[in-house]
């Protein structure tokens, strides 16, 4: 007889198969599921490279992306985006921003292919699941910054962002980079090395001619004045600070500025004048700084201008400013009395004049006499009653008044007095040579930028009976300034000088010499020269018109002396007292 199961056991028999196939379809519904890809953007795997860059020069976007899942993955796309960020906390300070083409360019890696819609995604053929070669893989994009305003960013880069893969874990697909840097375009100034001085050896008293150039050598143009300082100081004077240069020291076109800037990746050429009338003869440096600094060593001071380097703002030029070229001139020889007779006591007086800028020491003075008739030469020095004035200019024992000194544009009267005791009526010539020559110095002691007006002749009779004198007489006879005073601080004023020989020979050659002094100030400098002018002859009882431009632009407000001198050149005048006049000129400052 077979054994009976009871009803209970074969209800409980019956659950228990019921478990276990539920169990069985839920142990193979997991492990099916499980069997999926997970694309991961690790943590710190994401980098921006350089880490900072101007506006306009692309970056670098690097980053890993990896499957840790147990299957391979199908293709997906990664996505970028950025978002500008607090640098300190790292958090958002503005809304995100998706990068399209226009600012992204992906570019291809063994496992990307950009696709043909959107140059702005790298698109991932497939990842093969963890532990099997190909499960991650390295992709690279460009940034393109043109379009991106300057600021800190992050990279936020998305992996599968449309869910085409089906995967283990939808929340690790996206993360962030560091911080990055897009700084704004910042010009750059620099003074260009060709730096030239005309002329290239100047000496005191020269107008120097300084060209330089300033160039923005940047995409990024000016549109802010750009100020120039031009500074000098003695290279025995290293440790002082430089000394800025202003009028009329510096004559610069619009006070050194540029006044609208410089474009981009362009030049300019500035030219100056340096007027070296009140600098010392030595040696110099010449700095030219473009946006100037309060300090130049101080990195955060940036001048008015924001540059991209601050370093090359200045150009230093070293220079020797030579001596004053020297001319020593000799005119307006007179003779009192005019005719002397056997036994008087004759003057000769002369004036020398100094038209260079420095003053001239050690200035010797050879006086000679001649007989037309027997061609002999006297020594003036030989001669009774012999005297050279100014007092104690006499050498001993030599035929010349030495060791005079002459003043910077200025003149000296020298007057010689000899008695005509021993000499017979006839027809005589007195010569006066300034700086005469000596052995060794064919041309005499002093170089000199003429030495051809050096000498003075004075033809003279002898008579018992009064001869008249014949001689021209030159002096001029009035100034017109055009326009007149008072002128305006930067116009050009034209003087027009009339010289009238009013003698009773003829004038061969001689010069016109324009010059002016500034006249309220309480030290006075010398008699600066702006124009000389040579005329051939001029007739008896003849007038003649000789003009000369000079420029007000250098020249500081205020009062100014006119100068117009006549210098005869060695030949002898009725009258040497009266060839300079002086007009005034009064200069007011700019509106």
């Amino acid at each position: 007889m077979s054994p009976r199961i009871s009803v209970r056991t074969s209800r409980w028999l019956k659950s228990v198969v019921l478990l276990v196939s539920v169990a069985l379809v839920l142990v193979v519904n997991l492990a099916a599921q499980q069997q999926k890809p997970n694309i991961l953007v690790p943590t710190g795997e994401i980098t921006v490279s350089p880490t900072g860059a101007e506006q306009g020069n692309p970056l670098t976007i690097t980053a890993t992306i990896r499957n840790t899942g147990t299957t391979a993955s199908g293709p997906f796309d990664v996505v970028f985006s950025l978002f500008p960020a607090d640098p300190e906390t790292l958090e958002p300070t503005g809304p995100s921003i998706q990068l399209g083409s226009d600012k992204l360019l992906c570019k291809t890696s063994p496992r990307t292919e950009p696709p043909p819609a959107n140059l702005a995604h790298c698109r991932i053929r497939s990842l093969s699941p963890v532990n099997e070669q190909g499960f991650q893989t390295q992709i690279e994009a460009e940034l393109k910054t043109d379009n991106l305003e300057p600021n800190t960013y992050r990279i936020i880069v998305q992996a599968d962002p449309s869910g085409e893969v089906d995967e283990l874990n939808e929340n690790d697909n996206e993360e962030n980079s560091n911080l990055f840097q897009i700084a704004p375009v910042l010009p750059n100034l620099t003074v260009l090395a060709a730096f030239t001085l005309s002329p290239a050896q100047p000496r005191q008293g020269d107008l120097v001619a300084l060209e330089f150039t300033i160039e923005n050598g940047r995409r990024q143009p000016i549109t802010k004045p750009i100020g120039i300082q031009i500074e000098l100081r003695k290279r025995v004077d290293g440790e002082r600070d430089f000394r800025p240069l202003v009028t009329p020291a510096l004559s610069c076109p619009n006070e050194c500025v540029l006044s609208n800037g410089l474009g981009a990746n362009s030049r300019q050429t500035i030219r100056t004048q340096l007027v070296t009338t009140l600098l010392e003869a030595g040696a110099y440096e010449l700095r030219v700084v473009v946006d100037p600094r309060n300090d130049l060593n101080d990195p955060t001071d940036h001048g008015a201008i924001e540059e991209f380097d601050e370093s090359d703002n200045v150009l230093t030029l070293d220079f020797v400013l030579g001596d004053p070229p020297r001319n020593l001139t000799i005119s307006g020889g007179r003779l009192t009395p005019s005719t002397p007779a056997p036994g008087s006591l004759v003057s000769f007086s002369f004036s020398i004049q100094n038209e260079s800028l420095g003053v001239v020491t050690g200035v010797e003075l050879q006086l000679s006499l001649s007989q037309s008739e027997t061609n002999t030469v006297l020594n003036v020095r030989d001669l009774p009653d012999f005297a050279c004035s100014p007092a104690g200019a006499l050498e001993s024992g030599k035929d010349q008044c030495a060791a005079l000194t002459v003043g910077p544009n200025g003149a000296l009267e020298v007057v010689a007095q000899f008695s005509a005791t021993d000499l017979a009526v006839g027809n005589y010539e007195l010569r006066a040579i300034v700086d005469p020559p000596t052995d060794g110095h064919p041309e005499g002691v002093i170089a000199e930028t003429n030495e051809r007006d050096n000498t003075l002749l004075l033809p003279f009779a002898i008579s018992t009976e009064p001869i008249p004198q014949i001689a021209p007489e030159l002096h001029p006879t009035g100034i017109v300034l055009i326009p007149t005073s008072p002128v305006i601080q930067g116009q050009k004023v034209l003087a027009s000088a009339t010289i009238t020989n009013s003698g009773n020979q003829d004038a061969r050659e001689f010069r016109v010499e324009f010059s002016l002094r500034r006249e309220d100030v309480s030290q006075q400098q010398g008699f600066a020269p702006f124009g000389t002018q040579t005329i051939s002859a001029l007739r008896l009882g003849k007038t003649i018109e000789v003009r000369s431009v000079f420029d007000t632009s250098g020249l500081e407000p205020g009062l100014y002396a006119i100068k117009v001198v006549v210098n005869g050149l060695g030949q002898a005048e009725l009258d040497g007292n009266n060839n300079s006049i002086i007009a005034f000129l009064t200069v007011a400052p700019k509106p």
